[in-house]
C-alpha cells in the first residue's frame, strides 16, 4: 500500500469526474508498479531454475509434446554422450 499526493484547486477537488480521473490513474499506477515487481521476480525465478537445471548432477532433458528433444543439461549431455547437441544457450 502506498500514497499518492496531488495538489489542485479547490473546485477540482469536490468534482466527480476529477476524483474518478484521480482513482483511475492511481490503479492504472498501481498495476504498472504491481507488473515491474512480478516480471522482476519472474526473471529471479526464471534464472534459478535454469541454474538449478544447469548444475544438477543428474540429466535432465525437456521434451515438446511429439517427443522432441528441446533441451540438456550438461549432465544429460555426458550421460547419453549428446555432446552439448540441444543446448544453444
Amino acid at each position: 500500500m502506498g500514497w499518492i499526493s496531488v495538489s489542485v484547486p479547490k473546485i477540482y477537488s469536490e468534482d466527480r469526474e476529477e476524483q474518478s480521473f484521480f482513482t483511475d490513474m492511481a490503479d492504472d499506477l498501481a498495476f504498472a508498479l504491481y507488473s515491474l515487481k512480478a516480471r522482476k521476480q519472474n526473471k529471479i525465478m526464471t534464472y534459478n531454475y535454469e541454474s538449478l537445471v544447469r548444475n544438477s548432477k543428474d540429466p535432465v532433458l525437456v521434451l515438446d509434446n511429439k517427443g522432441s528433444i528441446l533441451f540438456t543439461n550438461p549432465a544429460a549431455d555426458n550421460y547419453y554422450d549428446f555432446g552439448n547437441m540441444y543446448n544453444e544457450k
